[in-house]
C-alpha cells in the first residue's frame, strides 16, 4: 500500500506542478514594424527559471533565407552566429537585439525555450521593416 501512495503522490505532485516553461510573447505584440536603418529589441519573457536551453531563429518572409540566430545553454553567455545577420546580440535573459535593420531583417522571429532537455515552448514574431 505504500507503494501505491507514494505513486499516487508522485504523480498528483507532476500533475500539479509541471516542469514546463511558458513563454510570454514581446508586449509590443506579435506582429512588428520597425523603421529601415534603427535598432530595436525583440523582448521575450518566460516563466522557468530552470531552463536549459534557449534558442533564437529566422525565417525570411520570401522564404529564400532561414537559421539559428542565437543560443543559449544554462544560464552560460550567449553563442551567436553571423551567418545570417552580423547585427544580432542577445541580451539575457530573452532579448534579441537587432541593430541598423533593412529589408533582409523581414520575417519571423522564432524564440524555443526548452526545459530538462525537451523543447517547451515556442514564439513567433513577425518583423516587417518599413
Amino acid at each position: 500500500m505504500t507503494g501505491l501512495t507514494f505513486a499516487i503522490i508522485f504523480g498528483l505532485y507532476f500533475l500539479l506542478f509541471p516542469c514546463k516553461g511558458v513563454i510570454i510573447s514581446p508586449r509590443d505584440g506579435t506582429k512588428l514594424t520597425f523603421p529601415h536603418g534603427s535598432s530595436r529589441n525583440i523582448t521575450w519573457t518566460f516563466d522557468d527559471a530552470k531552463a536549459t536551453y534557449r534558442t533564437w531563429s529566422f525565417t525570411s518572409s520570401n522564404g529564400l533565407g532561414s537559421g539559428l540566430l542565437a543560443a543559449i545553454f544554462s544560464d552560460f553567455e550567449p553563442q551567436t552566429t553571423t551567418d545570417v545577420f552580423p547585427g544580432v546580440n542577445i541580451i539575457k535573459p530573452a532579448t534579441l537585439a537587432l541593430s541598423n535593420v533593412d529589408q533582409n531583417y523581414n520575417g519571423t522571429y522564432t524564440f524555443l525555450l526548452q526545459v530538462n532537455g525537451k523543447p517547451d515552448d515556442s514564439s513567433d514574431v513577425i518583423v516587417f521593416i518599413a
